[in-house]
C-alpha cells in the first residue's frame, strides 16, 4: 500500500454521535505500519469542537466522513475551518468512488491514505 496521506481520519456520522478513527504512522522501527485510534463524540457544537481538537492533537490533515441525510452538515461546518474535509453521502446520486463503499471509519481512513477516493 502506498501511503499518500500520512495522518487522516474517517468519521461515521449519525444523528446523535460521530465515531472517529485516526490513522497515523506507528511508532518504533517500522514506520510503514499504521496505528489506529478510535473514539466516539456527540453532535453538539461543543462536542464537535472537542472532536476537532482531538483530531488536531494527532496532526490530522484530511478528514473523510460518511453520513445519511443532513447529519454531516454541522460536522463539516465545524471541521472545515481546520481540516480538508470530504463527505460521502449515502443515498446521494453522486458519490465518491471508494469512500462510499467503506464499511467503517477505519476503512474510510485506509482509502483516504491511499488517495483512492476522489481521483
Amino acid at each position: 500500500m502506498d501511503v499518500v496521506v500520512e495522518r487522516c481520519a474517517g468519521l461515521d456520522v449519525h444523528r446523535d454521535s460521530v465515531v472517529a478513527m485516526v490513522r497515523l504512522p506507528a511508532t518504533g522501527k517500522s514506520r510503514r505500519r499504521r496505528e489506529q485510534q478510535t473514539r466516539s463524540f456527540g453532535t453538539t457544537i461543543g462536542q464537535l469542537e472537542t472532536l476537532a481538537d482531538w483530531l488536531a492533537g494527532f496532526g490530522v490533515t484530511l478528514v473523510g466522513m460518511e453520513a445519511t441525510g443532513v447529519y454531516w452538515k454541522p460536522v463539516f461546518y465545524v471541521l472545515e475551518r481546520r481540516f480538508e474535509c470530504l463527505a460521502a453521502l449515502r443515498g446521494e446520486r453522486e458519490q465518491p468512488r471508494r469512500l462510499a463503499e467503506a464499511a467503517d471509519p477505519g476503512d474510510q481512513g485506509q482509502e483516504l491514505q491511499r488517495d483512492q477516493c476522489w481521483h
